[in-house]
């Protein structure tokens, strides 16, 4: 950027910045009031800073949502999906063994945030009344049996069906004995 001095007193295009001597004898730089020696190319600088990172936002955007979209992370996604692309970002850059042990630190730090984000996800969900509990889920898919048998007649087919539903609730969530929970539950 060039340092241009005014030609008259009156240039309208001069910097608004003042030092013991006055008001400043140099041009202002556009679109700032000020010279860069006033700090008019802050402003330009802060432009072309936001310019580059609305693009690195644009570039990611599509990774964070693939992270943001993926149906085991409870909630706070987008958040969550940072990380992973943070840590997957750092993972990338580990050619050899001693570049893992170089970023040891770093990697660490972003698994241990990742670990607090879902764990807070899951508490916020669970007070929030989003997370299903094994009790909600057993009477989800109980209603589901009953609405088939309305249209299903063959008992047999009924029992299998109600058996494949809890071994899926069991398998999604993790849950254990949930045969014996929906056989303590009972019919409604």
């Amino acid at each position: 950027m060039e340092w241009q001095r005014i030609d008259n007193e009156r240039d309208p295009d001069r910097c608004q910045g003042v030092d013991i001597h006055g008001q400043c004898q140099y041009k202002r730089a556009a679109p700032s009031n000020y010279c860069p020696r006033h700090g008019g190319n802050k402003g330009l600088e802060k432009a072309e800073k936001e310019k580059v990172r609305n693009y690195h936002l644009g570039k990611w955007r599509h990774r964070v949502h693939q992270f943001a979209d993926n149906p085991e992370i409870k909630s706070l996604r987008e958040e969550i999906g940072i990380i992973r692309m943070m840590i997957e970002s750092v993972l990338n850059r580990c050619e050899e063994e001693v570049d893992l042990i170089t970023y040891s630190g770093k990697i660490q730090n972003l698994i241990a945030q990742a670990q607090k984000l879902v764990t807070e996800c899951h508490r916020l969900e669970e007070r929030t009344g989003i997370l299903l509990d094994k009790q909600t889920i057993l009477v989800l898919a109980d209603s589901l049996v009953k609405i088939i048998g309305e249209h299903v007649s063959d008992a047999d087919a009924l029992d299998m069906i109600a058996g494949k539903m809890v071994d899926v609730v069991g398998k999604m969530g993790g849950l254990q004995n949930v045969r014996d929970a929906a056989n303590d539950a009972g019919p409604n």
